[in-house]
């Protein structure tokens, strides 16, 4: 609800980017570390694994509301990016049951971008009207309130043929299986967002834009990405991995294109929503990949490596891009997310062959 409009609430103390982007970094750095935890998961059982990992992470987010200063926000908000390591990997290990394991992660990661349309608009107003505080307490709220309104909906059947094969089989033997979603759906995709989630908020405010305004172009971009991402998911489903992540990384590209031409908010808006559909198809597909690919029992290890591997990108990325934010310009910026694009998509093109699975 509040993290992707953090970095501008920072802004309001700190002048350094550089320094905002610590706070994301941080939160990288502790996704990094998500292999033991799909780890322990795989081992305590999917279902008890997403209690606790929940109930962790309303304790340590009411930690978060009575945070002050830049060094216990770095803290809290590694302590943030451990604990969901651990949560999303067991409640993506659940749905990739599915039969339609994409497509299913399609709905999953909707379901996420409308609380992110909420969030940010609900967050930004209450952090500008009262306190970051009660926006976080109130986050907490409205989490416990969603958790126990879905729970029921939290087990499911297998519904699919699963994998004979481990993890370490796979490596061994094909090991492009593996690296090939790591690569572009983790690192890569990881990198971009990471960018974003520092450089929009930041374009924003030099632009003139307050912390209300924001939240609205944060969470109208996420309501862009629901419809966006419901409506490709059945599509991309039927398509191979190397075709999934090409829709993917074209949406990227238009985005950061867009980027270096707008200033009005409602054209930040459709940017901004436009990577964000670009961003789910890349993680959602490389997610489907994966889970057809090891045995359940691996399943979430598996979903945690991809989640470190994005991590390290979300660490370099805040890093980079603040520096570059501090010692250039915004279009600088801009470019250098869409050179990215570009190289990635150049590899995919001519590696991308040899992964011959279909998304599904």
């Amino acid at each position: 609800m509040v993290y992707r409009i953090f970095p501008a609430f920072l802004k309001t103390f700190i002048t350094s980017s550089f320094l905002i982007g610590l706070v994301p970094a941080a939160y990288g750095t502790a996704k990094a570390l998500a292999l033991p935890l799909g780890y322990l998961s795989d081992r305590i059982g999917h279902q008890k694994a997403v209690t606790l990992a929940f109930g962790a992470l309303i304790l340590t987010t009411l930690g978060l509301s009575f945070a002050n200063g830049i060094v216990w926000y770095i803290l809290f908000f590694f302590i943030v990016g451990l604990i969901s390591n651990f949560f999303y990997s067991s409640i993506s290990a659940l749905v990739g049951r599915s039969a339609k394991a994409t497509q299913s992660f399609f709905r999953m990661e909707s379901a996420y971008q409308l609380g992110l349309f909420l969030g940010p608009i609900i967050g930004g107003i209450i952090a500008f009207q009262y306190s970051m505080t009660l926006a976080i307490q109130v986050w907490v709220l409205l989490a416990v309130i969603g958790f126990v309104a879905s729970s029921r909906f939290l087990r499911y059947p297998v519904e699919r043929r699963t994998s004979s094969l481990k993890l370490l089989e796979v490596l061994r033997n094909r090991p492009r299986k593996i690296l090939a979603p790591l690569l572009s759906s983790g690192f890569v995709t990881g990198f971009l967002l990471a960018g974003m989630d520092l450089a929009i908020p930041l374009y924003a405010v030099s632009l003139g834009y307050n912390l209300v305004e924001v939240g609205s172009l944060l969470g109208f971009a996420a309501l862009i990405n629901v419809a966006g991402s419901y409506t490709l998911s059945a599509r991309i489903q039927r398509r191979s991995y190397r075709t999934g992540i090409l829709i993917a990384f074209f949406f990227c590209g238009l985005s950061f294109f867009s980027l270096l031409f707008v200033t009005d908010l409602v054209l930040l808006i459709i940017a901004a929503g436009l990577f964000s559909i670009g961003r789910t198809s890349a993680l959602n597909v490389g997610r489907g990949l994966l889970v057809t690919t090891v045995t359940e029992r691996n399943r979430a290890t598996t979903l945690s490596l991809l989640e470190s591997t994005e991590s390290v990108g979300r660490i370099a990325g805040p890093l980079l891009i603040g520096l570059l934010i501090d010692a250039t310009t915004f279009a600088a910026v801009f470019q250098l997310l869409l050179g990215i694009v570009i190289v990635a998509t150049i590899g995919v093109v001519v590696f991308g062959k040899t992964i011959s699975s279909a998304a599904r």
